[in-house]
């Protein structure tokens, strides 16, 4: 700004010297041209009414004439045209001037007048000539300079009035500029306190008053919009960020936009790298998904099921699509593992269920159609309704455990917490296996500490423990041992069984907790159960909040630890 004024100013200034310049040169030519003028007529016509008509007279009173006036070249012409005086040039070098203009019309009787270059002197003259007495014509003239010829004698001057100019409005408007632009510097070098504060606190000019009033305004219309914008694109952000599922935004060329760290750890990307502007083939190469990519289609929403690495990845494609073709690419991925996990669980489960309910129901059938026809012996009659009591009792139990299973599949358990008296309840539990205990020679230590009471649903914490202590005993050997510990402590109930029975090889112990799961299937036909009792338990520890461990070793003995919250 400061440059541009400096600019405009010297500009204007420079064009005012000169056209005033021009001006007073024109004004003063004309003005200093008919004041001489009129002074060489008036001259010339005293001059020729005192002369007197002898030659030698006349000469001298033109050299009186021209020391007075040195500035006047004076000339005296005969009637033949020869120069007899000339006060410049010496006669003798002069041609006749019989052909000047003026000489011709001084010898008419008029007073001759012309503009002309001077041949013996080389300057442009004006001439003014008359006829005196004795015939003889006196002739003055004067350097004549045009408009040209005097602005270039005061351009000097004038260059120097215009640089002393320019000089100054350069300071002025320096000066000028800085006190106009301060409040405006200060203004924005103090954006955020100025908005703040009182109209009557801002150090600037009344004519901008108007202008701070306004960018206030928009400024808090800037505010509010920014404000919004930021909390819906922070909740966008957030949104897509903690998102579980993977979200992708790609442009037409497939490369990527914007995505989120789930959709680079389903597609299997490395997390650290940055995907943004790359093309989608850098984060994934699967040909299933890049293919549906690149196929062009005018739906807008597609969607297909993949399977990677034991996931099963639900990929939804929403094409948004103009007149002229596609604009972008927003992709969904879902990892509905957990319903290929269940769904792989259910068959499972179904298949075991028919296998493990065929066992007892081909029992009963085959006794029940041996009774039925009449082909048992009176004494056989005991055994065999014994085994069909034990098989019935042993389908009952597996349906059972099969219903509470399918209750925490289905989340629909409702247990209600109650106040348990730990001591009877324990023994309550063991008292169900003494004869088993006895028969097998096993010792059982119980051991409780901490608080009297628990306050947890006992029905679970009853199956729980029941699960637990009948495997102990069910896989023990002759003559081991068994020890349950219950310690109720303020914070948590921990529950630990241990035996000495014959172990659960590493490599399966992970998955002893699945339904059915057995170890040594033989060994499971020959020992009464449902095979769902430690999926059992699992579930329970996980609808409690609690945790579960187990450490077992082959033919040493395995201990099952489960830790309950009271705050689950």
């Amino acid at each position: 700004m400061k440059r541009r004024m400096n600019l405009i100013n010297s500009v204007i200034i420079v064009l005012t010297v000169f056209a005033v310049l021009l001006a007073i040169s024109l004004f003063y030519h004309r003005m200093s041209l008919n004041s001489q003028l009129t002074w060489m007529r008036e001259t010339l016509r005293f001059v020729s009414s005192v002369t007197s008509t002898d030659t030698n007279a006349q000469i001298d009173v033109l050299r009186e004439l021209n020391t007075q006036y040195r500035t006047i070249r004076v000339s005296l012409i005969a009637p033949d045209g020869d120069v007899i005086y000339d006060s410049l040039v010496d006669e003798s070098r002069l041609e006749n001037h019989a052909d000047r203009e003026e000489f011709q019309e001084a010898l008419r009787g008029q007073i001759g007048e012309n503009t002309r270059r001077s041949e013996s002197i080389g300057e442009d003259y004006y001439y003014f000539a008359k006829q005196i007495k004795g015939g003889n014509v006196v002739r003055l003239s004067k350097q004549w300079k045009n408009i040209a010829g005097l602005i270039g004698e005061v351009l000097p001057t004038t260059v120097l009035i215009a640089l002393a100019g320019i000089t100054m409005s350069i300071i002025f408007t320096s000066r000028t500029s800085r006190r106009i632009l301060a409040p405006i510097d200060y203004y924005a070098e103090n954006l955020d306190q100025i908005m703040l504060a009182d109209t009557a606190d801002i150090p600037v000019y009344d004519e901008l008053l108007p202008f701070v009033r306004e960018l206030r305004q928009q400024k808090k219309t800037i505010d509010e919009h920014l404000d919004e914008l930021n909390y819906k694109s922070e909740t966008i952000n957030r949104l897509i960020r903690d998102a579980k599922e993977g979200m992708i935004l790609m442009d037409s060329e497939m490369t990527i936009l914007s995505l989120n760290q789930s959709a680079v750890q389903l597609l299997a990307g490395e997390s650290q790298f940055d995907y943004r502007g790359k093309d989608f083939l850098y984060l994934c190469r699967l040909p299933e998904i890049y293919s549906k990519l690149e196929k062009a289609s005018d739906s807008e929403h597609e969607s297909f099921n993949i399977e990677r690495d034991g996931r099963l990845l639900r990929i939804y494609i929403n094409r948004v699509l103009k007149q002229d073709g596609l604009y972008g690419v927003m992709m969904i991925i879902a990892d509905d593992s957990e319903t290929l996990r269940l769904e792989k669980q259910r068959k499972q489960f179904t298949a075991n269920v028919s296998h493990e309910l065929r066992s007892p129901l081909t029992a009963i059938n085959g006794y029940a159609e041996l009774l039925k026809n009449g082909m048992v012996d009176e004494g056989d009659l005991k055994r065999i309704g014994s085994t069909i009591s034990d098989e019935g009792q042993r389908l009952s139990g597996m349906i059972d455990d099969i219903i509470k299973l399918s209750q925490f599949d289905e989340d629909v358990i409702q247990e209600e917490s109650s106040a348990i008296e730990l001591e009877p309840f324990v023994n309550q539990v063991v008292s169900v296996y003494q004869e088993a205990i006895a028969i097998s020679g096993i010792s059982l230590t119980v051991e409780l500490k901490g608080e009297e009471k628990v306050v947890l649903p006992e029905a679970m914490l009853h199956d729980l423990l029941d699960n637990l202590v009948s495997n102990a005993v069910k896989y023990n050997r002759p003559g081991g041992s068994i020890e349950v510990f219950v310690d109720n402590a303020p914070e948590a109930l921990r529950l630990r069984v241990a035996d000495t029975g014959i172990g659960i090889p590493e490599e399966h112990q992970k998955r002893v907790f699945e339904r059915f799961y057995r170890v040594d299937k033989a060994r499971s036909r020959a020992v009464a159960g449902s095979g769902l009792g430690l999926a059992i338990v699992k579930h329970i520890t996980e609808f409690l909040g609690g945790e579960l461990n187990l450490q077992s070793e082959v033919n040493k003995g395995t201990t099952v630890e489960v830790l309950v919250s009271k705050t689950y």
